[in-house]
Formats: C-alpha cells, structure tokens, sequence
C-alpha cells in the first residue's frame, strides 16, 4: 500500500524534474544548517592561473566541446577548482554563480563513513564487524540481523534494491520516502550476506539509523563538531531530512 503523503512527493518530484535528479533537489526536504568554523580557513590564490588549450580541430555543440570550459559547462559542471600548496591556481563556476548552492549526493556516503569510522574510534560503536542487531535490537531474530556494519559500508549486505522510476522500486523509494525509520521494516535479502556488491542506498538508511540510535546528539550535529568546524569551512552546509518532524538525515544523498 503507497500512503499518501508518499505519493504526493513522489509526484511533485515526476512533475517538477520528469524523473531526474537535480542538484536543487533539496528544496523538496526539510534541511538542518551546519553551523561554519568561526575562525575558518581562506585559501589565498597564486599569483598565475593554470588555462587549459582548446581541443584542436573542433568546433563547440552542444554534444562537442571545442575546449576543456565548453566541456564542464555541456557536463552541467557547477564548480572546478584546482589548489595547490594552500592556494587556488584555478577557479571557475558553471551553470549558477560561487553564490549557488546545490546538493552534492553520493558525497554524502563519504561522509557517513567518516562519521562511522569517527563513532567508531569514540567508542559509540564497536567495530566494523558487529552485527547490526546488535544496535537494532528489532533484527534480533530476523535475517538481516547478522549483516555488519562492514557489510553496510562495503555495500554487500545481500538486501533487496530494485531501480527504476516506479513508486514501488526501492531506488525511488529510498530517495522520497517521508519516513525512513520505517524503511528498515520494509527491508528484505535477496542474496546471501557479504557475497555480491550491489550499490543500494539502503545500506545508508541503516547506517543512518544505528548513528542514531548510538550518538547522544543528532547527526547533524556530531557531523559539525567532528568534520564541517574542525576543517574551518567558512560557509553553513545542510542536511536534508525525510520530513520535517523529527526527520531522519538523509545520509544516502542529502548534504548541501
């Protein structure tokens, strides 16, 4: 059974983007700011700047870039940047303005990985090789209960993920559903713990939970005080949620 809130997001992202995926995605969820360092690092810039020659002999379409610039820009490219020793030697910006903001999505699993690796070594988890029931007591006596946190990260947990652009394939699913604590309830194996790779954003709901459930502050916040103030970024990110009541991060995609 589809409910209804759902399938109302599910159609105003067909209506609104045709079934793509687009970097002002954001706008759909609620966000949670990152607060910046309050000293933060400026890099300076070198006193050159590296140019890339035009490509020989070809003349820019839409699908043939003459030079290395008509190439990010055809690419939908937003930003590039090139640093070396501490300053930027290149800065260009595509498609939006240094101004703009966008989602950055499947950054985000660096991100929670880090934030796991971080849990870990604080003690808030054991190690890569516990088991997920041992945090999701629910899976106690369910199959996805020996899963680890490796196979989580490693993306071979064996759970079903089908693609596609139906409201009821998992890839969908995992993207737009309001609730994504109730996913883990939805979640099946298809293929036997720890023996296929398959890249499913269902290992981040997961991973996203048991975050949750160990940390004694929200993800947002321990993902501020353990990497976005101690790198000194100068600018607020966000994170999005899957509603705007106690919304759980989208650590699949959702960082701004």
């Amino acid at each position: 059974m589809i409910e209804s809130n759902y399938l109302l997001r599910y159609l105003s992202f067909v209506i609104g983007s045709g079934f793509r995926q687009s970097t002002q995605d954001f706008l759909l969820f609620a966000k949670n700011k990152i607060e910046p360092s309050v000293s933060p690092f400026k890099f300076n810039y070198a006193d050159y700047e590296i140019r890339f020659p035009n490509f020989p002999g070809l003349v820019s379409t839409d699908k043939l870039p003459s030079s290395f610039e008509d190439l990010l820009e055809i690419s939908r490219t937003r930003a590039f940047i090139i640093i070396k020793d501490d300053k930027i030697v290149c800065e260009k910006y595509f498609n939006g303005s240094r101004e703009s903001i966008f989602q950055v999505f499947s950054i985000t699993k660096s991100v929670a990985s880090m934030l796991i690796g971080i849990s870990i070594s604080e003690g808030y988890i054991g190690g890569i090789d516990d088991p997920i029931k041992k945090y999701l007591p629910e899976f106690s006596n369910n199959s996805l209960g020996k899963i680890t946190i490796s196979n989580l990260l490693q993306m071979h947990s064996g759970i079903r993920f089908k693609e596609g652009f139906s409201p009821l394939k998992e890839m969908v699913i995992s993207y737009l559903y309001p609730r994504g604590r109730k996913l883990i309830n939805k979640m099946r194996l298809e293929d036997e713990v720890g023996k296929f790779f398959h890249y499913n954003d269902y290992h981040l709901v997961l991973l996203t939970v048991v975050l949750e459930r160990v940390l004694n502050k929200s993800i947002t916040e321990y993902f501020e005080e353990k990497i976005w103030k101690p790198i000194d970024s100068e600018f607020p990110a966000y994170l999005c949620l899957d509603n705007s009541r106690n919304g759980l991060e989208k650590l699949e995609s959702g960082l701004v």
